[in-house]
């Protein structure tokens, strides 16, 4: 027989094949004594030990992450309010850079005055004819500015709840409340309000009652129409500093802010919040040197100034389109020119 065979006899029985098994492990263990004998008991537990051993350094890498992460909230702390905070610096800032720049920029009074008498040499019809397309353009702006303020909403049944639903707006997620607000508290505290949360700086200067404004007309009109979250928007209390005050450029009257962010949101609507059946007078009659106009605004202003009317009078006694009543409506609201 070869070596390394065992012969198995018949019958073929488990006692026979026991035996013989008994016998291979023996030989097998002579031929290679330096090989142990491990039960399967220990394999599994060595198995388990090395896994477990794995775990616990799975879970010390884990922590030391979020200790990491943790350090790195502690030397950032900017949630969405700290980050407001260091744009609106950021943005003072840059507003004193300008007010510094501004000063050492500007002309001589010599400069300024040879500048206008040459100016003044100029033929006069030379003037006029370079000012002629400015009035088709001006026109053109003030088409967009009756739509931008106005929009497109054609006059509704006004007893149908479908009617009323199409000329209602909920003005709660709306920046004008917020507005509003600021110059409220502002003028009952003598304190200066910031509007934070946007993207740019408003401020309301109670001193001088007007806003220091960054927020051009594209991005004032986005705003307007905009609506925000709950807690997205808020105001914060701060002192301002002298080129705050001194950036004219960039101030505007708070009741001609009100108006026409009053308009731009609007937009030939009413909010919710106002009575359709409320009568209603006006305490002053608006001046449109400083406020925009709006189709009809004149007479609206007199007619209302002169008797108390509610909103659905008025579109009784006026053959108007009703967005231009509830545009009106809603800005003078707005700056407060109605009785309570």
């Amino acid at each position: 027989m070869p070596q390394g065979f065992f012969e198995l006899k018949r019958p073929l029985t488990l006692n026979g094949l026991s035996t013989e098994l008994d016998h291979l492990a023996q030989s097998l263990q002579q031929a290679d004594p330096a090989v142990p004998e491990v039960s399967d008991r220990n394999t599994v537990f060595a198995e388990w030990q090395a896994r477990k051993q794995a775990g616990l350094e799975a879970m010390q890498q884990w922590n030391k992450g979020k200790q990491l992460s943790d350090s790195g909230k502690t030397l950032f702390p900017l949630d969405r309010h700290g980050v407001q905070e260091v744009i609106s610096k950021a943005h003072l800032v840059m507003a004193h850079r300008r007010h510094e720049g501004e000063e050492k920029q500007a002309p001589d009074a010599h400069q300024v005055t040879a500048v206008k008498t040459s100016a003044a040499d100029k033929p006069a019809e030379i003037n006029r004819t370079a000012q002629a397309p400015e009035k088709t353009d001006a026109s053109d702006s003030d088409q967009k500015n009756i739509n931008d303020y106005c929009g497109h909403l054609p006059d509704q049944d006004l007893s149908e709840p479908s009617g009323l639903r199409r000329v209602r707006f909920n003005m709660d997620s709306s920046l004008l409340p917020w507005v509003v607000l600021a110059v409220k508290t502002g003028r009952q505290s003598k304190q200066a309000q910031q509007v934070s949360g946007l993207p740019g700086v408003l401020i309301y200067l109670p001193e001088i009652d007007c806003f220091y404004c960054d927020l051009d007309a594209d991005l004032l009109l986005h705003m307007a129409r905009a609506r925000f979250g709950l807690d997205e928007l808020f105001l914060s209390t701060l002192e301002p500093s002298v080129p705050l005050l001194e950036e004219t450029s960039r101030h505007i009257i708070a009741d001609q802010l009100l108006w026409k962010l009053a308009l731009l949101t609007s937009r030939g609507r009413i909010p919710e919040t106002i009575d359709l059946h409320k009568p209603v007078q006006l305490l002053r009659k608006p001046d449109f040197t400083v406020f925009d106009l709006t189709p009809h605004a004149r007479t609206l202003a007199e007619l209302w100034f002169s008797k108390r009317l509610s909103p659905r009078q008025m579109l009784s006694e006026l053959a108007v389109p009703q967005r231009y009543v509830f545009t009106f409506l809603v800005a003078a609201d707005a700056v407060g020119f109605f009785n309570p």
